[in-house]
């Protein structure tokens, strides 16, 4: 059972989520192609973020790690952190990096050739898709304009599926215990044996004035330990 200060799933906000909610698909519906591509991003990037936020010790750090400048506060390094953590597959990071190309070509504006000319009928446009869609299922034989828009979109519907399935798998870690904490439980389950009792000695000298035979103890454990690794 996930952690009572899990976020929140905001977004998508349908329980029965399929692909993409019934919100975001009337948006695509009626949108340009520019504006599908910024919201099919926009939408996938936050699940990210989602993602993000779940797997860390808790929602407060998560929301941290995303503000600008952050190490999750942009598109990539949101990918970049997923990946590296195992929180996505490397499959769903390469199909979200051409996304990313994709969404950055329409989102700035292109000083060769016509200006905006990155859209469903840009030759660039449409080998980013048919790469974007080589990641996941659907078919890509048509280059025509309307064909590449409906591939772009059931892709980004089941990247969508795939991110959501890994937000619902995401689990909030624990917070490590402190060297003092480990330090006293490692003395509470050694405190009859003979080294426990010697480094209780060892301790009640060194708390004394006397902390010489806790280092002399200290380094014939190390030592003991680079035998052990020998």
């Amino acid at each position: 059972m996930p952690p009572q200060d899990q976020p929140s799933v905001e977004s998508p906000p349908e329980a029965s989520f399929v692909g993409l909610p019934k919100k975001i698909t009337a948006l695509l519906k009626k949108e340009s192609d520019r504006g599908a591509i910024l919201i099919l991003s926009a939408y996938l990037e936050e699940i990210l973020a989602l993602i993000v936020r779940a797997s860390c010790t808790s929602d407060k750090i998560g929301k941290q790690l995303l503000d600008f400048r952050n190490p999750a506060g942009d598109f990539s390094s949101k990918i970049t952190l997923c990946e590296a953590f195992g929180l996505i597959h490397p499959d769903e990071s390469k199909a979200l990096n051409l996304l990313r190309r994709i969404r950055n070509a329409a989102a700035h504006f292109d000083q060769k050739g016509r200006g905006f000319d990155v859209l469903f009928d840009s030759p660039q446009t449409v080998e980013t898709v048919k790469a974007f869609a080589a990641h996941l299922d659907p078919k890509f034989d048509d280059a025509k304009p309307e064909e590449v828009r409906k591939v772009f979109l059931l892709s980004g519907r089941m990247l969508a599926s795939k991110l959501y399935m890994r937000l619902l798998s995401a689990q909030r870690p624990s917070v490590p215990k402190s060297a003092k904490e480990i330090a006293n439980t490692s003395r509470e389950r050694m405190k009859d044996s003979p080294i426990g009792k010697a480094f209780a000695e060892a301790e009640k000298l060194a708390k004394e004035g006397n902390p010489e035979q806790l280092f002399e103890l200290i380094q014939a454990i190390n030592q003991q330990l680079k035998e052990k690794l020998k």
